[in-house]
């Protein structure tokens, strides 16, 4: 059984660029706490959406809009609520899923919508239930299911910049082994644990660049699936890294004998493989539909209201300075002239710090892109040095600052020491020289506001605090290689609240100097 309904609702977005001139989804939040979906546009948009069964997902279609670079996916801590993601489901449709755990589900009837503008939307589910009706006798299908220790699905596999990403949905697979023909023209890696979307087996990816001819997938066993690399002889080695939803396959530095030219080649990033059974849309080779097919029962939600109506007063006092978006245009107005730069540290081919299965640069991707939300409700401006993985130099990170004439410079990272010390963990905030009381601010205000070791608030040279103008601060927001702060940085409650902490911090500097 589908049901399906016209809704105001979306999420987050997938790591893709988009046409410079195209809509696109600006910025997205979910609050566990509430249930409440918010979302903005750059231009109007009518929701659609509908619920899905097997599994059980709120899918919500924003036609006309192109994938941003907000947020890709956002676990949720929340009974009966498994996750929050996106994806482009056709070339002018962005699709956003709300999926709930295994046995739950929604009444519709429930669910409410409000257009607060024609590009901003509020969406508020109801709790989710147990779903109380017999389950159905199951359907014979023409393979044996996995065995259920393989939880996790290889959804999709998709060309980035220099790397090739096999998307996961579940648990992280366990590297079993990678090998090299002694031909040199096959690489293979197998995953332990998980299984393989079964109309991704054997479907080549043709590559044809940078010693790459093509890759391609198969269930190797019950719950193995294998990844297979045709190279050149010339190609590098390639290696696998686990991340967070997904596996990374990467080449070996130091390794091949590519030409110069060849090296130089940058990958097909249009090409990508996703299951049409995927929670965020179907293969990019099917042929896109204006909007996505309703096969079930529709309602028309009413248009949004024209005018923004006034924040509506709550009853309960919020932490400064709130958690939840205001439904307008922020109170202080002042804030609108404070421009803030969010510098994301790393990116691309430079991970940052790795260890216990976590890479640096996507924590801080996630932390920032929060952190650059909470500020932007509040009414400051906001500008990022990287909105996307991609790898920046420290000295157009200053320039992006200084081009936009930043009032404060704030980069954020995750630390790291060796392996053999994890019992090194705590929140560090360096500065330079004009930034140690913004250091201060957004070092305590963290403190207030998570749990976590206190290293301190230090004066550093690093590059990005001494050629910046502005007054600017380093938060390193713990340690990979902690055994404390390895768990807590897994953890997207955890860095929802360091976004929180980092930006209220930012807030109360604000309020206090400008």
């Amino acid at each position: 059984m589908k049901l399906h309904w016209l809704l105001p609702g979306v999420l987050g977005l997938w790591l893709l660029s988009s046409p410079v001139y195209a809509a696109s989804l600006q910025n997205w939040r979910f609050d566990a706490r509430s249930n409440r979906l918010e979302f903005t546009t750059d231009t109007n948009v009518q929701p659609r959406a509908q619920l899905i069964e097997g599994p059980t997902r709120l899918v919500i279609d924003l036609p006309g809009i192109q994938l941003g670079s907000a947020l890709r996916q956002q676990l949720v801590n929340t009974p009966g609520i498994a996750k929050v993601r996106t994806g482009q489901f056709n070339s002018n449709t962005t699709r956003l899923v709300v999926e709930l755990a295994p046995g739950y589900t929604i009444d519709p009837n429930q669910v409410k919508f409000q257009g607060i503008s024609p590009r901003r939307w509020v969406v508020q589910i109801p709790n989710p239930q147990r779903d109380r009706r017999p389950t159905p006798p199951p359907v014979s299908a023409p393979q044996p299911a996995p065995p259920s220790s393989a939880t996790s699905v290889v959804e999709a596999i998709r060309v980035t910049r220099d790397s090739f990403l096999l998307r996961v949905n579940g648990d992280h697979p366990k590297i079993k082994s990678v090998r090299r023909t002694s031909n040199q023209r096959q690489i293979t890696l197998d995953f332990e644990g998980v299984t393989l979307a079964q109309d991704l087996h054997q479907r080549p990816l043709v590559i044809n660049s940078r010693g790459v001819r093509q890759i391609q997938m198969s269930q190797h066993r019950d719950s193995i699936v294998r990844v297979t690399l045709d190279v050149t002889p010339a190609s590098p080695d390639w290696k696998a890294v686990r991340a967070s939803y997904a596996v990374i396959l990467m080449p070996v530095p130091g390794t091949g004998t590519l030409s110069t030219q060849d090296a130089q080649q940058s990958w097909p990033t249009n090409l990508e493989l996703v299951s049409a059974n995927s929670s965020v849309g179907p293969s990019p080779t099917q042929p896109p539909s204006p909007s996505p097919p309703q096969d079930g029962i529709a309602i028309n939600v009413p248009p949004p209201a024209k005018p923004l109506p006034p924040p509506v007063p709550r009853p309960q006092p919020l932490p400064p300075p709130t958690t939840n978006p205001r439904p307008s245009n922020p109170r202080p107005p002042r804030n609108s002239r404070i421009r803030v730069a969010i510098d994301p540290g790393h990116g691309g081919r430079d991970p940052g710090a790795v260890g216990n299965g976590l890479l640096e640069k996507e924590i801080v991707m996630d932390i920032s892109n929060q952190v650059a939300a909470i500020l932007e409700q509040n009414g400051v401006q906001i500008v990022m040095t990287r909105r996307d993985d991609r790898e920046i130099d420290l000295a157009p990170r200053v320039a992006t600052a200084e081009r936009a004439n930043a009032t404060l410079f704030v980069s954020i990272h995750a630390n790291a020491i060796s392996l053999s010390r994890p019992e090194v963990n705590g929140l560090e905030t360096f500065y330079y020289q004009t930034g140690q009381r913004l250091a201060r601010d957004i070092h305590n205000t963290i403190l207030q506001t998570l749990n976590i070791r206190d290293r301190g608030v230090r004066r550093a040279r690093f590059y990005v605090l001494r050629k910046t103008s502005m007054p600017s601060v380093l938060v390193e927001t713990g340690f990979i290689t902690g055994r404390e702060d390895s768990v807590k940085l897994a953890n997207p409650v955890f860095r929802r609240q360091m976004a929180q902490g980092i930006a209220n911090g930012i807030l109360r500097h604000i309020q206090q100097n400008y």
